[in-house]
Order: C-alpha cells, then sequence, then structure tokens
C-alpha cells in the first residue's frame, strides 16, 4: 500500500509516495516563479500549482514503478494564506495573492483601529495581520470587480481538491490560518469577522472538513492527468506547518516543532484553545485533533540564506561548482569559521516584517555590532543565531501563555540536514534537538492525514508510531548556551524594542499604484 502526500510550497511543489510505514518510495519536485509587481507584493499563477502536481505525480509513479491501484490515498498541504480568486466558472480571474505578501497593511490598521486587536484575537485567535482575510478586503478595495467577480476564493489545497475530485471544500486547520475560523468552534467561519469587516461570507467554501476526512475522489479527467487511479480518495490535511509538526511525531504537550524553511515556525500542540493574554502567538487547529499556538519568522532561514547567496555568495558558488558540493552545503559550512557568539555580530531577521509579540509589519530586517573583522562567515552564522535567538523567545512567550515546559525540539524543513543549523538551536534555547529520518516532514504529516483518513490508521497518535521514525539527537553545551544566554538577554531580547520608532520612520510601506 501506498499513499501520495503532496506539498504546494513558495517556490516549488513536491510529490512523495510514501509506504505504510513513511519510507519515501519516490519524490519528484517541480519549481515555479514568484511575481513581484510592486515592492511588498508576492504573487504567482495557480495554473502553476496544478501543472506542477500534474507532473509530479505522473514522474513519481513512473519513478516508484508502482501499480496506481496500491495508492490508497492522496493528502495535500500547502502554503498558508496564499489564495487565488475563481469566478462562477470556476476559472481563476486574478494571479493568487501569496503568504508573504504584505500589500494590506491598510486594511490591517483598519481592523485594528475599527474592530480592535483583542476582540479579533478572542475569537478567531489570530490577531489583523496578513492572514487571507485581510487580503480579500484589499481586493475589495482596489479591485472592486474581482471583487465583485469571485465566486470563491480558495486556498492552495482547496484549489487543488477541486482540480482533483471536482468538490469545493476547505479544512478548518487551513482556514484557522486564513484568519478567519471560529476559533472556539472549529467547524465554522468566524461570522462576527466577516460582518465587522463587511466581507461577504459567500465568496468561501460552504463545506469545511477537520483533516483526515475524505473530500472526494480523483475524477476521470483528474487520473487522466496525474496518473492517480479514478476514485482514490482525497483527504483533507492542513497548512505546511501543522503538518510538518504531525510529520515529526510532535503530538504530545512539550514538543516545540520548528521549521527551517522560508519562514522558520515554531509550534507545540495542546489540547485545547488557550489563548494568549497579550496575543504573543496565534493558535491553530492541528490537522489530526488539537491545537497548536504558533509563532514565526517570517524570513527563515532559507529565504535569508537565499539573501545571502544571490548577493554576496559568489565565492561559496563558485567553490560548489568547482568541488561538485551542494552548494546550502557549502554555504553553512561556512558558519564553522565564525566563533560562537559572532564576536557580537547580531542580525534581527525581520526582512518581511515581524510576527508576535510586535505584529509589526512595518519592521525590517537589522545587521548591528560590525567590526572591521567581520566577514561573510560571520553574516552566514549571524543568520543562523537570528533564528535560534528569535525562536527562543518565541518558545518562552508560548511556554508562558500555556503553561507548558518545553523540553523537546522536533526540527524539520531543509535547514535539519546541517549540523551547525541542529546544534546552535540546542545550545542557545538549552533544549534537546531532534531530527527525524525525512526531512520532509510536512508531505509525511499529509501523508499521514491521508492514512488516518482512509482507515489505515485509526488516529494520529497509531499513524505517528508507525510512520515516523528518529534519526539523530544533538544536546547542548553548556558553555556555548551561557554565551548564547548572555548575548540574548543583553543585546537580542531587547534590541528591537529600542529602535522601532526609527524602524517605522525608514520603512517603506507599498500603496496601490
Amino acid at each position: 500500500m501506498f499513499i501520495i502526500g503532496s506539498d504546494a510550497g513558495t517556490s516549488s511543489l513536491k510529490v512523495i509516495i510514501f509506504n505504510e510505514t513513511g519510507t519515501i518510495i519516490s519524490e519528484v519536485r517541480k519549481e515555479y516563479p514568484l511575481m513581484r509587481p510592486n515592492p511588498g507584493w508576492v504573487e504567482q499563477k495557480a495554473e502553476w500549482w496544478w501543472e506542477a502536481f500534474c507532473y509530479c505525480c505522473k514522474e513519481a509513479i513512473e519513478k516508484a514503478k508502482i501499480d496506481p491501484k496500491d495508492i490508497i490515498g492522496v493528502g495535500i498541504t500547502h502554503q498558508r494564506q496564499t489564495f487565488v480568486s475563481i469566478n462562477k466558472d470556476m476559472k481563476v480571474i486574478r494571479s493568487a495573492i501569496l503568504w508573504n505578501d504584505t500589500r494590506c497593511s491598510e486594511q490591517v490598521e483598519w481592523a485594528r483601529r475599527n474592530v480592535g486587536e483583542k476582540n479579533v484575537y478572542s475569537h478567531t485567535g489570530f490577531p489583523p495581520g496578513t492572514m487571507t482575510i485581510y487580503k480579500t478586503m484589499w481586493i475589495r478595495d482596489n479591485e472592486p470587480e474581482i471583487y465583485e467577480a469571485t465566486y470563491k476564493f480558495l486556498l492552495v489545497q482547496d484549489y487543488l481538491i477541486y482540480k482533483l475530485a471536482n468538490e469545493i471544500v476547505a479544512t478548518s486547520s487551513s482556514i484557522s490560518f486564513a484568519g478567519c475560523l471560529d476559533i472556539n468552534n472549529i467547524s465554522s467561519y468566524a461570522t462576527f469577522l466577516f460582518d465587522a469587516l463587511n466581507l461577504s461570507i459567500d465568496k468561501w467554501p460552504s463545506q469545511l472538513l477537520t483533516g483526515g476526512k475524505i473530500a472526494g475522489v480523483i475524477t476521470k479527467e483528474a487520473s487522466n492527468l496525474t496518473g492517480i487511479l479514478q476514485g482514490t480518495p482525497v483527504v483533507t490535511t492542513g497548512g505546511d506547518q501543522p503538518c510538518g509538526s504531525l510529520g515529526v511525531g510532535a503530538i504530545e504537550p512539550g514538543m516545540l516543532a520548528v521549521n527551517g524553511g522560508t519562514s522558520c515556525t515554531a509550534e507545540t500542540f495542546i489540547e485545547r484553545p488557550i489563548l494568549s493574554p497579550n496575543m504573543n502567538y496565534f493558535i491553530e487547529v492541528a490537522p489530526l485533533g488539537g491545537f497548536l499556538p504558533e509563532a514565526a519568522i517570517y524570513s527563515g532561514v532559507s529565504a535569508l540564506m537565499k539573501w545571502y547567496k544571490d548577493n554576496f555568495g559568489f565565492a561559496e558558488i563558485e567553490e560548489s561548482k568547482s568541488k561538485n558540493k551542494n552548494i546550502w552545503e557549502v554555504i553553512y559550512s561556512k558558519a564553522y569559521d565564525a566563533p560562537v557568539g559572532n564576536i557580537g555580530l547580531v542580525l534581527i531577521p525581520y526582512y518581511n516584517g515581524a510576527s508576535a509579540p510586535y505584529w509589526d509589519l512595518r519592521a525590517r530586517g537589522v545587521i548591528a555590532g560590525l567590526l572591521e573583522n567581520h566577514g561573510r562567515p560571520h553574516i552566514i552564522r549571524a543568520i543562523i543565531e537570528s533564528q535560534a535567538y528569535e525562536t527562543r523567545k518565541m518558545a518562552e512567550l508560548i511556554s508562558a501563555d500555556t503553561m507548558v515546559a518545553l523540553k523537546e525540539i522536533r526540527m524539520y524543513g531543509g535547514s535539519m540536514v546541517s549540523d551547525i543549523w541542529n546544534q546552535t538551536f540546542s545550545d542557545c534555547l538549552n533544549m534537546k534537538v531532534v531530527t527525524n529520518e525525512t526531512a520532509e516532514a510536512t508531505s509525511l504529516g499529509a501523508a499521514i492525514c491521508a492514512a488516518v483518513g482512509v482507515g489505515l490508521y485509526k488516529d494520529d497518535k497509531e499513524a505517528v508510531r508507525n510512520m515516523v521514525r528518529i534519526k539523530k539527537e544533538y544536546d547542548p553545551y553548556e558553555n556555548n548556551y551561557d554565551l548564547y544566554t548572555k548575548y540574548y538577554e543583553e543585546v537580542y531580547k531587547s534590541f528591537y524594542d529600542k529602535i522601532q520608532t526609527n524602524m517605522h520612520a525608514s520603512s517603506v510601506i507599498s500603496n496601490y499604484p
């Protein structure tokens, strides 16, 4: 028996075929570009997701050399918040607006002033921010003809489920991060918010399911395009980070699931929704039950390492070519040439705004403490350490408000293959870091949802026992922890508080041209 777990990410879509023990049988990835028509805007063509999915499915099945009739289910996770407008003919009528698009700052400020941050948070688990619902406000205010012509706003998973099964379905886990789920009744949208923002709830999918439910089955047309057998169940999952938490087995209180990817997220599991009095985290629905307090660094390690590579990494690029090495292996290895603590060089990773506790779309990145003897290795280490410092701040806030002691980090995402990345987190947060056999935790989480949805396993705990396996553990070094604590407490922790006003004065807020 085989299960397809797919992740429609920010820069690529991957399809992975797993067996019932979570072992990867085959994997195919297809990249697609980002469009940045204006500062702060990030868009894609929804058709790219479908084309990539069809290509990857056919290639993965062929590569695995399996009979499609042995595929028992399909689960798709996705880049959260990203959405597309479709009309009544089910045609896409504008480019999709991505999760890291910040064009809706005026709408967010309006909601804060007129509806109230804590009021919104108490209903949805999210204060006003870059969530999908505020971007639909932007469309209403700036592209009224598109808003009026929109029959449904679909998240990436919703769009792909429609293309596969001809069903319009949304999932509670994904809608929670869209900013418009009733966090106290996860089978319902937050109707209060739609009314307060003067938005039509009818423009969203009326069918709202939890994860692990069969949304529909593969149609004949989709079968011809993907190679998946007609009638194969398509199962609901959740967004990429909740599926990632599931895929590393972080389904018990006390575990912190950290994703070292385009964004760097930190999530922990709780049985019931515990809202933060100071909105120090947002809270979303776990795909197969429970809730996930989460905070995020919008510009995660993958995004900042790409920024480094594209702007400063000429020597590393040449080295990777001459030695036939992976470029990221070369770049990460250079951090060893800089000492722990980085001789005081500190980076604030707010290149794309700040999440909790600031919720500040006008925040920007900062590099401070430069000396003449700092070089490229120190910039690389600063990127890694910045993610660890910021995650420590987020973890402290989450732990204090949930009253759950965090003891272990379950690491996933592309960076989990880096020893220096994992050890830095262990040292900075003074926790054991655990990595699993597969770095593809998001796709594995989607496959786990599918396995439960089709009845292969009875629940998330049984599925995790059978499909998730630990590969390596990292324990903190006391001396490194002491040094990181000194920099964290005396420099990093309050740094942005002291410069926030100046940062706002220098920030660029994009306006509709």
